[in-house]
């Protein structure tokens, strides 16, 4: 090729010697430098162009695989996405229906609770009385218990007891003070004592008396037993009290005999304990009946 270019070089050059002038022929020369030296350049920015076109071509190539690579990613995500949302969704779906039965179960609560605050309201208005009788009902029993204290001033702790028992006063009175083993006769002491209490009871209408007579379990010799032992003895306590005024219409009298005892019967303490007269005083329950009308 550059045998080729110096063979035509020499040719131009003979022709141009022959036929033109040094000056033109200069001219022409420097033309042929100038446009070879273009041409170099060319060739240079071609090499350079074309390795440019190689870098750009695997920059291209490596783009498109991130390219693929993004687009492959961006399908795993989004499936990854989608899974999360349903599963998110599941979750909201649980708490929604969690929230519906919960609210459901609040407005059953607080019905449930108007319900128990018109049942509480409607106890107050019950209590309320109840509450009002139960005070009356003490201080019926503390007058009493003052009463009968007094009634029976000089003979307490003579075999003598006081005490209360379902809102009434019970005075018990041992065998001893009143009569004879096995006798139902009242003793002068115990007539004195009788007529004491009548006395006062008579002059205090607040209360109703039951006389009830109590026995051991030993037999009586006779054809009497204990039932008919513990009823002559009711009766002749209550006689006693009508004589210290109290009227009949407010004493009942009753014989438990050996049923209702107090202590063990196997013991001679025990039946002498049993062996008793309990004097009831059972306070009028009008005046409480009223009050839990609200009269």
């Amino acid at each position: 090729m550059n045998t080729l270019k110096f063979f035509f070089f020499l040719i131009i050059t003979s022709s141009l010697m022959s036929c033109v002038s040094m000056g033109k022929f200069r001219t022409v020369e420097s033309s042929l430098l100038r446009s070879e030296t273009e041409l170099i350049d060319k060739r240079k920015q071609v090499q350079e162009l074309m390795k440019d076109t190689l870098n750009y071509g695997v920059l291209y190539r490596s783009m498109v695989k991130q390219v693929k690579e993004l687009e492959s990613y961006n399908t795993y995500s989004q499936d990854v996405l989608y899974k999360q949302l349903n599963q998110l969704q599941e979750k909201y779906d649980i708490l929604q229906s969690s929230n519906s039965a919960n609210v459901d179960m609040m407005n059953k609560m607080q019905i449930d609770l108007a319900k128990k605050t018109e049942e509480n309201e409607n106890l107050n208005k019950e209590y309320v009385p109840i509450k009002k009788m139960i005070k009356e009902q003490k201080d019926i029993n503390a007058g009493l218990l003052l009463f009968t204290g007094q009634s029976l001033s000089g003979f307490d702790g003579e075999g003598v007891t006081i005490s209360t028992h379902e809102g009434n006063v019970v005075i018990n009175v041992a065998e001893e003070v009143l009569f004879q083993s096995a006798g139902y006769r009242i003793k002068s002491k115990g007539n004195d004592l009788l007529l004491q209490l009548g006395n006062a009871m008579s002059v205090n209408n607040s209360f109703n008396i039951v006389v009830e007579g109590h026995t051991d379990n030993i037999p009586l010799s006779g054809s009497r037993d204990n039932w008919d032992l513990s009823v002559l003895r009711a009766t002749e306590v209550a006689r006693v009290l009508m004589k210290g005024g109290v009227a009949p219409n407010r004493i009942t009298a009753s014989g438990k005999g050996q049923y209702e005892p107090i202590e063990d019967n196997t013991t001679a303490d025990g039946r002498k304990r049993n062996r008793r007269v309990e004097i009831i005083l059972v306070p009028d329950k009008s005046r409480l009946d009223r009050i839990v009308r609200g009269n």
